[in-house]
């Protein structure tokens, strides 16, 4: 993540742009390149392939069967629409949501916001976040999911090939605050259930999980 603020800081430094104004690359346009803004978001029309897309303050939007490489904002959500793909998703402050089919050679992650993905969606490695729930239906997961502030809910035949990861928190919290975690009956882990905290099981029946680790037996 400092890679990427460091990144988009220089973006602030050396491209001047309107206030406000948002990047909209139309279906019936030819648009491949990359596409970064400062202030205010990009929208990228159906059907289009671009390259990287990078803003500081501002939201991006990638509509039906849209592609991009690297989708990086700072301040602003991230919204993909159905059968969308991406290299990576990755916010700081805002959250991420995905219709069905998404396809992330990567990675999706953010800081402060929560994640939704949508059935029939593929996340090549992980989903991170630290402050924000993680939601996803009928998603195959080949790396980790890991919050530390946030309810984890894995459901509808969803499968993680890697671990489910809830990070320590610094302080010891009410019975009450405590993250929850729901996986349904026909949902996977194929890895390790780590809990580096208190965490409140909700396991339905059926569902198949490796093996837990809790945070008490390291």
């Amino acid at each position: 993540m400092q890679t990427t603020l460091g990144r988009l800081g220089l973006l602030a430094l050396v491209i001047t742009l309107v206030p406000g104004c948002v990047i909209r690359i139309n279906a019936d346009e030819d648009h491949h390149g990359s596409y970064s803004k400062v202030f205010g978001g990009i929208d990228i029309d159906r059907h289009q392939h671009v390259g990287d897309l990078d803003s500081v303050n501002g939201s991006i939007t990638l509509r039906d069967d849209s592609h991009a490489e690297r989708v990086e904002t700072v301040n602003g959500s991230i919204r993909a629409h159905d059968d969308v793909g991406a290299y990576s998703l990755e916010t700081t402050n805002g959250s991420i949501r995905a219709g069905d089919n998404l396809n992330i050679e990567d990675s999706i992650r953010t800081v402060n916001g929560r994640i939704e993905v949508s059935e029939g969606s593929v996340i090549g490695h992980d989903l991170e976040t630290v402050n924000g729930d993680i939601d996803i239906e009928r998603t195959e997961v080949r790396g980790n999911v890991t919050t530390v502030n946030g309810d984890i809910r894995i459901e509808r035949a969803s499968v993680v090939r890697g671990d489910v990861i809830f990070e320590e928190h610094r302080h010891r919290r009410h019975s009450s605050d405590r993250p929850v975690l729901h996986i349904s009956s026909d949902s996977r882990i194929e890895g390790n259930l780590e809990l580096r905290q208190e965490v409140r099981l909700k396991i339905e029946d059926g569902a198949y999980i490796g093996s837990i680790v809790r945070y008490d037996d390291r």
